[in-house]
């Protein structure tokens, strides 16, 4: 089951968005070349850089080489947006909307990085299966909350209270919803759902306060080293001549330099 959501649905939102924009009579007609050609250009841009089939077949790819390229973020984009927003048309309006609502979805998969990879549900690895992706995705607060607004953006919350009052007391898995078949839609809301359950949060915690114990032990051990370098070294220092005392203090300044950059 591949994480992502249709863009399909992307789409949907923009069109529904576009229609309430403010238009100035002052701008470009619809119609005219100008607004036409921008249209053109800027579907491709939406095509190559947002919605690209690259996102659910080579995410990591995808992120490095094309969403993160100045072509995507860069003048060309902004371009695109400035041309777009002077046509005086609904359809200009929409595909405003989608280039910014699509940017900003596939944003929070490729800008939300942990170790250097991306966030469990939007890995290679986790493209087919969607329960692992999301359960790993509990350990993180930063990859949960960019999972949950990935999926906001184009369903919104309005059908999330169809699990109000539903408990979740063990892993995720969609087929455990009973109408998780009736709209295709419907898993990635019970993920959403799933996401800002205590059963997913309350990990969050765990993971954080085992890290802290890591970061703590790795410190007491940088901070033991150094203090016995200390005491070695006082102890050679006062059985040594000034000069080698000299020396050996500054050696020992060094470590205490060392040691402090690793804290």
């Amino acid at each position: 089951m591949k994480f992502t959501i249709p863009f399909s649905a992307v789409i949907a939102a923009s069109a529904v968005l576009g229609n309430v924009l403010p238009r100035d009579d002052k701008f470009y007609d619809e119609y005219s070349e100008i607004c036409q050609r921008a249209m053109i250009d800027c579907g491709k841009l939406s095509k190559e850089c947002f919605l690209n089939k690259m996102v659910e077949e080579a995410p990591e790819e995808f992120c490095s080489t094309i969403y993160n390229s100045d072509k995507c973020q860069g003048e060309q984009y902004s371009q695109c947006i400035s041309t777009l927003s002077k046509c005086n048309g609904e359809p200009q309006s929409g595909a405003i909307n989608l280039l910014e609502h699509s940017k900003k979805q596939v944003g929070y998969m490729c800008n939300t990085v942990e170790n250097n990879q991306l966030c469990p549900v939007f890995r290679k690895e986790n493209l087919q299966n969607l329960n692992k992706g999301i359960n790993e995705t509990c350990k993180s607060k930063i990859c949960t909350d960019a999972t949950y607004n990935y999926y906001e953006i184009p369903l919104g919350t309005t059908d999330l209270e169809q699990f109000k009052g539903r408990v979740i007391d063990k892993d995720f898995n969609y087929e455990d919803y009973p109408f998780a078949s009736e709209n295709k839609y419907n898993k990635y809301y019970y993920a959403m759902y799933f996401l800002k359950s205590e059963y997913c949060t309350s990990q969050q915690a765990k993971t954080e306060a085992v890290n802290s114990g890591n970061n703590t032990n790795n410190a007491n051990t940088v901070n033991t080293n150094a203090n016995t370098n200390a005491t070695n070294s006082i102890t050679t220092n006062q059985q040594s001549s000034d000069a080698i005392t000299s020396i050996k203090l500054n050696v020992f300044g060094i470590l205490l330099a060392i040691a402090y950059t690793l804290l």
